[in-house]
């Protein structure tokens, strides 16, 4: 859909010294053509042997820290102490505690 974020995956081969991951946002879709509102930066092959992968980013629900939690790195966390955890069509945005163990975004 039009205003959903995707993630365009690195095609380079040692991508973990530099990666060339791109977050965008859809501007338009034509049948099997998607326009993005933001310029690609990097080349993404795209070849018989090989293509980038695309990521659905937007999700349905949005779970959320406050606008210092991005700053301090110590947003909300959700823990699942239960049998059964089941989390579906959720986004965590500035969520998680950097650094500190057992504290993730979604813990089970």
């Amino acid at each position: 859909e039009v205003g959903q974020q995707v993630a365009l995956i690195t095609t380079i081969w040692d991508d973990h010294r530099n990666p060339q991951n791109e977050v965008l946002t859809i501007a338009a879709i034509d049948g099997r053509k998607v326009q993005f509102e933001e310029r690609i930066q990097y080349y993404h092959h795209a070849g018989e042997e090989y293509q980038a992968e695309i990521a659905l980013l937007s999700r349905r629900i949005l779970i959320q820290g406050d606008e210092a939690s991005e700053d301090s790195h110590v947003g909300g966390h959700i823990l699942s102490s239960g049998d059964i955890g089941r989390f579906s069509g959720v986004q965590a945005y500035r969520m998680g505690q950097t650094n500190v163990l057992a504290r993730y975004p979604f813990h089970f």
